[in-house]
């Protein structure tokens, strides 16, 4: 399904099958869920999620275009990062057990825990905020492809993983580390 108008959540929106696609962004202070198998999109315009609103699901959360910013917590089994800009704000660390990045931007002030996998492929890590992501002593990486940023964040790979292609930027304060792995 896809919803082609600004859409202001004050309740709940849950992908419980298939896809859900936003595509015209919003406001909201409800909670935005998917389920095993399904996959809640941001797809277009900006979607402006405040402190008390909460992303979670064992499903997928997908970045398109456009950009969500998300104030509250941010708890979902895999994120996928093709364009546009997740923006994590929240005090609290948001987790994700899988991110897939091949375009797009992760930026914000909150941190990002990966316990499971992230590949990055392209794109860029920061910009605004000065966050952080952090792969786990548990989750693992894999870096290839062409020239990724990383600029005004960190990015820590406590993980084990590849680094197989590509360059990273940084600059303007971003900083790699926990490279100790690097296999």
């Amino acid at each position: 399904a896809q919803l082609n108008l600004a859409v202001n959540n004050n309740g709940s929106i849950s992908a419980q099958t298939g896809l859900l696609r936003l595509t015209q962004g919003g406001a909201g202070n409800g909670s935005y869920t998917s389920s095993s198998g399904a996959v809640l999109e941001f797809g277009g315009g900006v979607h402006t999620l405040d402190a008390s609103a909460n992303v979670t699901g064992q499903g997928e959360t997908r970045i398109t275009s456009g950009s969500a910013i998300v104030a509250g917590p941010y708890t979902v089994t895999n994120t996928t990062v093709t364009g546009g800009i997740l923006q994590l704000n929240s005090a609290t660390t948001g987790t994700t057990g899988n991110l897939t990045r091949s375009g797009g931007r992760v930026e914000g002030t909150g941190q990002c825990s990966v316990t499971g996998n992230l590949t990055w492929s392209g794109g860029e890590f920061g910009n605004v905020g000065g966050g952080t992501t952090r792969v786990q002593n548990t989750g693992t990486f894999s870096i290839t492809g062409v020239t990724k940023d990383l600029r005004n964040y960190t990015l820590a790979l406590n993980g084990p993983g590849t680094w197989s292609a590509g360059t990273i930027q940084t600059g303007s304060g971003g900083v790699l580390s926990g490279l100790g792995r690097l296999m």
